[in-house]
């Protein structure tokens, strides 16, 4: 009777280990979710209250399930929300290890090795073909992320321009906005560039709202007061995140702290995405492929 019990556990774990390796590794990763935020915007003009801002992180174009087509159909899910303004941070592309090498042991590069794909076989000028197709009133704004560097990013930024993409490193332009200015910022990778926070935010005037776009979070402690909104990627939320324990690995020297979502610290305001794509290991678990839509409002509102 107790082999029997014990058989019935066994082959009830196993079911459950099989379903949820299954899930992570073949459904999870090739969902889509459109997810709408409210935020509630410091210092941000009455008069831009309702901007509605589409935020798309980590494509990763070329790992599991991200090809052409699916670029087209994020494309398509970001325009049906008609967006005011769409903000693209980083890691385009999917790439191998041989670039990062030194910041993995033995071990580690073995198995990315098995798991990862050739960078080589990335079209860009195909995927930002169908990146052009993204259409805001107020402009498609990007910056580049670690992955976009390890491809090529002088290359890779020169190809986004050429399509109307504007990619910003330490550098910064204005839009309008019911006839008022709002500024729109960009860094620097922080870990394979510099981000200059102190001259890219110079040269604002004082009465700018501004909204700061960074790939990697670990930037917003450096962040001033003056930034409205801090936009961030790179995180992917972990890519497994489980109840009650939260992500496991989280690329950040802060660890799960700027993980994903809304964070607000002294006053100061961020949002993390969680991505799309996935890196090292094709699975995600608990943390599905998300297109962000924003919509800002002041805090009197």
């Amino acid at each position: 009777m107790k082999y029997k019990k014990f058989k019935l556990f066994a082959i009830s774990l196993l079911a459950v280990i099989l379903g949820l390796i299954c899930w992570s590794t073949l459904i999870e990763p090739d969902q889509l979710f459109v997810r709408n935020y409210e935020i509630s915007v410091p210092r941000w003009p009455t008069e831009f209250d309702g901007m509605k801002v589409a935020v798309v992180s980590d494509l990763h174009v070329g790992s599991h399930f991200i090809d052409n087509a699916k670029v087209k159909r994020i494309v398509d899910e970001v325009n049906a929300c008609h967006p005011d303004l769409i903000l693209l941070l980083g890691d385009y592309v999917y790439t191998d290890p041989s670039e990062r090498a030194k910041k993995y042991n033995p071990l580690q590069q073995r198995i990315a090795s098995m798991i990862l794909r050739d960078e080589k076989k990335v079209d860009s000028e195909s995927f930002i073909a169908e990146l052009a197709l993204l259409k805001a009133r107020l402009g498609v704004y990007a910056v580049l992320g670690n992955h976009d560097w390890y491809f090529g990013g002088n290359e890779l930024r020169n190809q986004m321009q050429s399509v109307g993409l504007r990619v910003l490193e330490n550098s910064s332009e204005y839009v309008e906005f019911k006839n008022k200015r709002l500024r729109i910022a960009g860094l620097a990778d922080a870990w394979e560039r510099i981000p200059d926070i102190r001259s890219t935010l110079a040269q604002i005037p004082a009465d700018e709202p501004i909204l700061l776009m960074t790939h990697n979070p670990d930037v917003f402690p450096h962040v001033p007061g003056s930034v409205n909104l801090t936009l961030a990627g790179h995180t992917h939320g972990g890519q497994v995140s489980l109840p009650l324990l939260g992500p496991l690995v989280v690329p950040s020297h802060y660890h799960a702290k700027y993980a994903r979502g809304l964070i607000i610290e002294d006053g100061r305001t961020l949002f993390v995405a969680t991505g799309i794509g996935t890196s090292v290991f094709p699975i995600r678990f608990g943390v599905p492929p998300e297109i962000s839509v924003l919509t800002l409002n002041s805090p009197r509102r």
